[in-house]
């Protein structure tokens, strides 16, 4: 479904938002999105797919970096890996959104974790001030993990397209994966794209 989250009609609908924030834990600075670019998606528990995919020549919610901001795309290592582990707490739950729901791992926090592994994947092949941002996601979330659960989260790199990278991720927890995919990647350069933004604004 172009542009928007697929999920479970049962699962309840709150906000996601996708801008990358994991920039702040691997100590690189934060990104400010607009909040026009921010999409609405699913909390939601096992059994859930959440797929995202933008449109051509507009491939993420990070539109505003625009054909200016992208780096010339190069050829990474297919089989480039990346893992990151995260222990569940309470905030990582459907339970931190709403008292009604149970206390299990969300999709968003287990795609966040995802998309950190496939950052740290690629961002070893990058220079200078080019990061990865994600394009696409295709992810399901095939078990539940409870509080204190620790999960490992892998990307690895299956493929490119001379533009975009494809990343195989995966995660579990202490006992079985609970969900695989794949997401979508492109090389930007932070520079251009706060340049960008600053013609933007004005």
């Amino acid at each position: 479904m172009a542009g928007e989250a697929a999920y479970d009609d049962e699962a309840p609908a709150l906000t996601m938002a996708l801008p990358n924030a994991y920039f702040v834990q691997l100590g690189l600075p934060p990104l400010v999105v607009p909040s026009s670019l921010i999409r609405r998606a699913a909390v939601c528990g096992p059994a859930c797919t959440v797929a995202w995919q933008g449109r051509r020549g507009d491939p993420s919610p990070y539109a505003d970096f625009g054909q200016d901001s992208l780096s010339m795309a190069k050829a990474m290592p297919i089989g480039a890996r990346g893992e990151v582990e995260q222990t569940v707490e309470l905030k990582h739950t459907l339970a931190a959104h709403s008292p009604n729901l149970p206390p299990v791992y969300s999709t968003p926090d287990m795609i966040r974790l995802m998309e950190i592994a496939a950052f740290k994947a690629l961002q070893p092949y990058c220079e200078d001030d080019e990061i990865t941002v994600g394009t696409a996601i295709n992810i399901e979330h095939r078990a539940a993990s409870g509080i204190g659960a620790k999960i490992r989260a892998e990307g690895v790199l299956e493929s490119f397209d001379g533009r975009f990278y494809t990343v195989k991720v995966t995660a579990r927890d202490d006992t079985q994966e609970i969900g695989r995919g794949t997401v979508g990647r492109a090389v930007v350069s932070v520079g251009r794209f706060l340049e960008k933004m600053k013609k933007g604004s004005r």
